[in-house]
């Protein structure tokens, strides 16, 4: 898939910003988190939730020890607070 820069654009995470943005993100993570995985929105599987925002927390962490700009130290810290609310949730 292609982004509006002509960048590749490899998944999606819905992120937490705000108490009320989460609402609606989480109520779409299953079905993205499917598609992300399987390329079946159906293709939801209950590990995905614990596994896929872990996976890309890492992936991130290690893109900002390679280049600690404030953008990539900004998206580090957003996926790094979802990942807290989907443990709180549970």
């Amino acid at each position: 898939m292609t982004g509006n820069a002509r960048e590749e654009i490899t998944g999606a995470m819905p992120l937490y910003l705000f108490p009320e943005h989460w609402q609606v993100a989480k109520r779409n993570i299953q079905g993205l988190f499917g598609f992300m995985c399987t390329l079946d929105v159906m293709g939801y599987a209950a590990s995905q939730y614990y596994t896929v925002p872990y996976l890309v927390l890492a992936k991130m962490a290690k893109k900002v020890k390679e280049d600690p700009s404030e953008v990539n130290q900004r998206m580090f810290k957003y996926i790094q607070e979802t990942c807290v609310k989907i443990i709180e949730g549970s």
